[in-house]
Protein backbone atom coordinates (compact mmCIF):
# COMPACT_ATOMS: atom_id res chain seq x y z
CA UNK A 1 0.00 0.00 0.00
CA UNK A 2 0.67 3.45 -0.89
CA UNK A 3 1.38 5.73 2.11
CA UNK A 4 -0.91 9.15 2.45
CA UNK A 5 1.78 11.13 1.75
CA UNK A 6 3.11 9.70 -1.36
CA UNK A 7 0.27 9.53 -2.61
CA UNK A 8 -0.61 12.81 -2.24
CA UNK A 9 2.55 14.01 -3.86
CA UNK A 10 1.53 11.90 -7.08
CA UNK A 11 -2.26 13.51 -7.17
CA UNK A 12 -0.43 16.59 -6.85
CA UNK A 13 1.85 16.16 -10.15
CA UNK A 14 -1.09 14.04 -11.82
CA UNK A 15 -3.01 16.83 -11.48
CA UNK A 16 -0.69 19.66 -13.26
CA UNK A 17 0.48 17.02 -15.57
CA UNK A 18 -3.20 15.33 -16.93
CA UNK A 19 -4.02 15.37 -20.40
CA UNK A 20 -6.69 13.89 -22.51
CA UNK A 21 -5.53 12.00 -25.68
CA UNK A 22 -5.32 14.46 -28.26
CA UNK A 23 -7.91 14.73 -31.28
CA UNK A 24 -5.79 15.00 -33.89
CA UNK A 25 -1.72 16.08 -34.23
CA UNK A 26 -2.28 20.25 -34.34
CA UNK A 27 -4.34 19.59 -30.60
CA UNK A 28 -1.21 19.28 -28.72
CA UNK A 29 -2.55 21.93 -25.88
CA UNK A 30 -5.45 19.29 -25.06
CA UNK A 31 -7.07 20.50 -21.39
CA UNK A 32 -9.74 19.22 -19.13
CA UNK A 33 -12.20 21.09 -18.53
CA UNK A 34 -12.94 21.81 -14.74
CA UNK A 35 -15.92 19.55 -13.79
CA UNK A 36 -13.43 16.67 -15.79
CA UNK A 37 -10.82 17.36 -13.54
CA UNK A 38 -13.17 17.39 -10.49
CA UNK A 39 -14.94 14.35 -11.56
CA UNK A 40 -11.47 12.30 -11.89
CA UNK A 41 -10.50 13.44 -8.53
CA UNK A 42 -14.38 12.35 -6.76
CA UNK A 43 -13.85 8.80 -8.93
CA UNK A 44 -10.08 8.57 -7.01
CA UNK A 45 -11.58 9.36 -3.73
CA UNK A 46 -14.66 6.69 -4.51
CA UNK A 47 -12.21 4.19 -5.82
CA UNK A 48 -10.03 4.74 -2.41
CA UNK A 49 -13.35 4.40 -0.31
CA UNK A 50 -14.32 1.11 -2.79
CA UNK A 51 -10.91 -0.80 -1.38
CA UNK A 52 -11.44 -0.02 2.22
CA UNK A 53 -8.85 3.18 2.04
CA UNK A 54 -9.88 4.95 4.60
CA UNK A 55 -8.39 8.31 3.14
CA UNK A 56 -10.49 11.10 2.03
CA UNK A 57 -9.17 13.25 -0.71
CA UNK A 58 -11.45 15.81 -0.37
CA UNK A 59 -11.21 16.68 3.50
CA UNK A 60 -8.26 14.96 4.83
CA UNK A 61 -5.40 17.24 6.05
CA UNK A 62 -2.90 15.01 4.16
CA UNK A 63 -4.69 15.82 0.82
CA UNK A 64 -4.21 19.90 1.53
CA UNK A 65 -1.74 20.70 -0.45
CA UNK A 66 -2.51 18.27 -3.29
CA UNK A 67 -5.94 20.12 -3.39
CA UNK A 68 -4.21 23.60 -3.29
CA UNK A 69 -2.62 22.82 -6.42
CA UNK A 70 -5.79 21.51 -7.93
CA UNK A 71 -7.69 24.80 -7.26
CA UNK A 72 -4.89 26.64 -7.87
CA UNK A 73 -4.60 25.09 -11.29
CA UNK A 74 -8.53 25.54 -12.14
CA UNK A 75 -8.50 29.41 -11.14
CA UNK A 76 -5.34 29.78 -13.74
CA UNK A 77 -6.98 28.08 -16.50
CA UNK A 78 -10.42 30.17 -15.87
CA UNK A 79 -7.97 33.43 -15.65
CA UNK A 80 -7.00 33.41 -19.47
CA UNK A 81 -9.41 31.33 -20.46
CA UNK A 82 -7.55 28.44 -21.35
CA UNK A 83 -10.42 26.51 -20.20
CA UNK A 84 -13.05 24.92 -22.51
CA UNK A 85 -16.39 26.21 -22.22
CA UNK A 86 -19.71 24.50 -22.20
CA UNK A 87 -20.86 23.79 -25.20
CA UNK A 88 -24.94 22.80 -24.53
CA UNK A 89 -26.88 21.03 -27.45
CA UNK A 90 -29.59 22.57 -29.23
CA UNK A 91 -33.12 22.52 -28.02
CA UNK A 92 -34.94 19.57 -28.95
CA UNK A 93 -38.97 21.34 -30.42
CA UNK A 94 -42.01 20.21 -29.44
CA UNK A 95 -42.37 18.80 -33.15
CA UNK A 96 -39.58 16.66 -33.07
CA UNK A 97 -40.63 15.68 -29.32
CA UNK A 98 -43.73 14.87 -30.61
CA UNK A 99 -42.10 12.79 -33.81
CA UNK A 100 -39.69 10.79 -31.48
CA UNK A 101 -43.07 9.60 -28.88
CA UNK A 102 -44.45 8.41 -31.86
CA UNK A 103 -41.69 6.77 -32.96
CA UNK A 104 -42.00 4.80 -29.49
Amino acid sequence: MVPVHQLAGSLSKFYCEARPLPKNEKDIENLYNLNSLLSIRAAINRHLSDIYRNDDMLRGNEFKTSNNILDGLLKQRTRPGLSKPVTHKKVIGLADMKNKILLF
